[in-house]
C-alpha cells in the first residue's frame, strides 16, 4: 500500500475513557496521525467516562482534527451500563477504534454499527486487523495508539506528523 494513501473511511469513531487535559495531550500525536492518514474523513471523538478536554480547553486547538465530539452518548453501552446503548440509534462508522484496552468495553463497542473495528483489548482478539502475535507490545501509550493508526491505514504514520506533540497548539 502506498505510504501516502490509506483506505478511504468516510466516518471514523474513536472511543476513549476519561479524557482530561493531560490525557488529551498524550493522545494528540495519535489524533494528528489519524487526521493525516484520513484528511477527508469525519472524525468523531467519543468518551465513555465523562467530559473531554477536546470539547473544552483544547477545542480551539483541535478544531481541524476532530469533527464531532460525543461525551457519554446514550447510544454507547458500557459494562457499567449495558442497557444504555438501547436509548438512541448509534451512527454508523466505517472505522471504529476503541482505545480503552478493556475487553468488556470492547465487547459492547463492537456492537456499534461499523465496517472495521480495532481494539487493543486481549491482544487485538476482537479486531478486524491485528499486529503479529509475536510482535512486542509497544511500551508507551502514545506508541500503542499510533499502532492503531498503522493497523487502520496499513502503513506507519509519518514521524513528522505524529512525533511533534505541541505543534497544533
Amino acid at each position: 500500500m502506498s505510504p501516502t494513501r490509506a483506505t478511504a473511511f468516510r466516518s471514523i469513531g474513536v472511543i476513549v475513557g476519561r479524557d482530561l487535559v493531560g490525557d488529551a495531550l498524550v493522545k494528540l500525536p495519535f489524533l494528528r496521525a489519524l487526521r493525516s492518514a484520513y484528511p477527508d474523513s469525519q472524525i468523531h471523538w467519543i468518551t465513555s467516562e465523562g467530559p473531554t478536554a477536546y470539547a473544552g480547553e483544547l477545542r480551539q486547538a483541535t478544531r481541524a482534527l476532530i469533527d464531532q465530539v460525543h461525551e457519554c452518548p446514550g447510544w454507547l453501552a458500557t459494562h457499567r451500563s449495558p442497557d444504555q446503548g438501547a436509548a438512541a440509534p448509534a451512527p454508523r462508522f466505517d472505522l471504529l477504534i476503541d482505545t480503552r484496552n478493556r475487553w468488556r468495553e470492547a465487547v459492547h463497542a463492537r456492537k456499534l454499527p461499523h465496517t472495521l473495528f480495532l481494539a487493543p483489548a486481549l491482544r487485538f482478539l476482537m479486531s478486524g486487523r491485528r499486529p503479529s502475535w509475536f510482535a512486542a507490545r509497544p511500551p508507551h501509550l502514545v506508541d500503542r495508539l499510533l499502532q492503531l493508526v498503522e493497523l487502520a491505514a496499513g502503513y506507519p504514520p509519518p514521524a513528522q506528523v505524529a512525533g511533534v506533540l505541541f505543534n497544533a497548539i
